[in-house]
């Protein structure tokens, strides 16, 4: 099953006709199971299939019967669903519950179009690529590696996608003993709820996979740029999420991996090339989301 809470409390937000201080979580999870006897659909089909018939006395001779097969389809009906019979909404509200989701999701996720590069194209297998011009030996993957863009990510795949996870498998592979490769990377931001669907990842991924992985995190703002500094020079390493500028034009997740010379260097997941360039801070600084959650939009990640 995948589905949007964002959508979710924006509808019962809608419903209710409350700002979202206001609403109340145990009053819309009541409201959500009274309709969980419609959540899925369910259809079954028959048909009459040739098979191989299997008869230890003859092993040489190939023989067939015809078997009744039933197959049964359980779907997932959807968040339109819920629109229309959980919380009843009229057509006037369904457009600012829709706006509202979106909104939503820009502040908490990656960006609503997280690499929006990604075309389907791919790189050759980049193989073992390590930085090691920073205080931290850093190991690189890139989310377009033909090993890993058509991987899945949820029901999305690395490619468009998987910025976030990326970066930690970034992260972690460069600071613990675990080598954490995008789709390892991936499946576990799926199954430990930091997947957004069609959005790429909940910046809570970022404090979460750390804390998993045993690693120190800590939010740091744009208005410190003395800490990313620090904390470069000490060997930690700094995860920030970008807004449009020279590194996306939507949301991407890209890792600072170090100071050279007074510039920057980065790990961009979506880049080898923007990777092996070094920065100014004040680009960084300037071009870093806005709207972050989970104490972004950088984190500071390593002992």
């Amino acid at each position: 099953m995948s589905s949007n809470t964002n959508s979710f409390i924006a509808q019962y937000r809608a419903a209710k006709g409350e700002t979202w201080d206001t609403i109340s979580l145990a009053d819309m999870q009541a409201v959500l199971r009274q309709g969980k006897s419609s959540l899925y659909s369910f259809t079954r089909t028959s048909e009459t299939r040739t098979v191989e018939a299997d008869d230890p006395n003859t092993p040489d001779v190939v023989e067939t019967k015809e078997e009744l097969w039933y197959i049964d389809t359980l779907q997932y009906n959807g968040g339109a669903y819920f629109a229309d019979a959980v919380f009843h909404l009229t057509e006037a509200q369904k457009g600012p519950s829709d706006d509202y989701a979106q909104n939503l999701s820009l502040f908490l996720v990656d960006g609503m179009f997280p690499y929006t590069g990604y075309g389907g194209a791919t790189i050759p297998s980049l193989g073992n690529v390590r930085f090691t011009d920073g205080v931290t030996d850093v190991v690189y993957f890139n989310q377009l590696d033909q090993q890993y863009v058509n991987k899945p990510y949820g029901t999305d795949n690395i490619g468009g996608y998987g910025c976030g996870s990326t970066s930690m498998s970034i992260v972690v592979s460069s600071l613990t003993d675990d080598i954490v490769d995008p789709v390892e990377m991936a499946e576990w931001a799926y199954k430990n709820g930091v997947w957004c669907s069609k959005s790429g990842s909940y910046h809570s991924l970022l404090p979460n996979a750390a804390k998993a992985w045993g690693l120190p995190v800590e939010g740091c703002a744009a208005s410190e740029p003395q800490r990313i500094l620090d904390a470069l020079g000490s060997g930690k390493l700094v995860v920030a999420i970008m807004t449009k500028g020279r590194f996306t034009s939507g949301g991407h997740f890209i890792v600072l991996r170090g100071v050279k010379d007074g510039q920057i260097l980065v790990a961009d997941p979506a880049s080898y090339k923007r990777s092996e360039k070094s920065w100014d801070l004040s680009i960084i600084l300037n071009e870093a989301s806005k709207r972050a959650g989970a104490g972004g939009p950088f984190w500071i990640i390593g002992l």
